[in-house]
């Protein structure tokens, strides 16, 4: 697939929330020299891995405004803080983005949880080797998210401001 951004113009089949080059100054600003260091090819990859992190992960304030559009944004009715009208992609959308592109060229994004055999979520798991000691601890709960999704403060803070918490309010 190729690298195809959106540009707040509702691009169809869009894959990324932001240009190689913009994610390059985000970071050459901040001086994040594992950024710098990437190739183009991977700082792409990073990229569209991070914009559809956020698209899964983020349910956001109004309405897409096509169902052709590849990613959540631009939206409709979407207001900031201040009641100000957000046209196309945001500028926390885009840092947001650069802040995880950087950590998925490191690690991924969302946690594989272990399981045990019975389909259990696995806390802790203690071997001992002589006498063989094995200690097994199971969540209390089924399987939360909390297994799979990593606390990203810096990057997740920049998109508190455009998300929703269950229901919309519709203006009048």
């Amino acid at each position: 697939m190729a690298f195809l951004v959106e540009d707040g113009s509702t691009v169809d089949g869009a894959n990324s929330y932001s240009t190689v080059a913009d994610a390059d100054t985000y970071h050459t600003d901040r001086n994040n020299v594992t950024w710098l260091a990437l190739s183009t090819a991977a700082k792409q990859a990073a990229l569209i891995k991070a914009s559809d992190y956020i698209d899964q992960r983020f349910s956001f304030i109004g309405w897409r405004r096509t169902k052709e559009q590849g990613l959540d944004w631009p939206r409709f009715d979407a207001y900031d803080d201040d009641d100000f009208l957000l046209d196309g992609v945001p500028p926390e959308v885009l840092k947001a983005v650069a802040e995880y592109a950087l950590l998925t060229a490191t690690a991924p994004l969302f946690l594989t949880p272990t399981y045990a055999a019975s389909g259990q979520d696995i806390k802790t798991t203690r071997k001992k080797v002589g006498p063989i000691d094995i200690t097994t601890t199971f969540q209390d709960a089924p399987s939360s998210t909390k297994n799979t999704i990593r606390e990203l403060p810096e990057a997740d803070n920049y998109l508190s401001g455009l998300t929703i918490s269950g229901t919309q309010i519709l203006r009048a």
